[in-house]
């Protein structure tokens, strides 16, 4: 626990709340979050007890997983920025650590998706 005696800003408990749901916009939560705890003086264990830097990246690590499935939808979805989906699959599967076989996908299946005429 910190020094500090007063009570945490309520961003810093919406913030840990976004990532332990999951969500797309993991690092800019991320960053917001340490930002906001470093400018505050507050600890991780102040907004919950429970929370260490270890929890923290294992609850980076799954938006990782959540993202790269959002993005394959998006890219089953056949609409959109085709390369950029595909560019934004790579990037979250790279970050947490993943492979297309962990999400449940070929390279086959994902050339399958793409559109005539788009790069692969």
């Amino acid at each position: 626990m910190s020094v500090v005696s007063a009570k945490p800003p309520i961003k810093l408990f919406l913030w840990l709340t976004y990532l332990k749901r999951g969500t797309k916009h993991h690092r800019a939560i991320l960053k917001f979050l340490r930002e906001d705890l470093a400018s505050t003086g507050f600890a991780l264990a102040d907004i919950d007890p429970e929370m260490t830097e270890v929890r923290l990246r294992r609850l980076y690590v799954e938006s990782c997983r959540k993202a790269a499935l959002a993005w394959l939808d998006y890219l089953k979805a056949r609409h959109g920025d085709y390369a950029r989906y595909l560019k934004m699959l790579h990037q979250e599967l790279a970050d947490g650590g993943f492979t297309l076989a962990d999400i449940g996908v070929s390279e086959e299946m994902l050339s399958a998706l793409t559109p005539a005429g788009a790069p692969r």
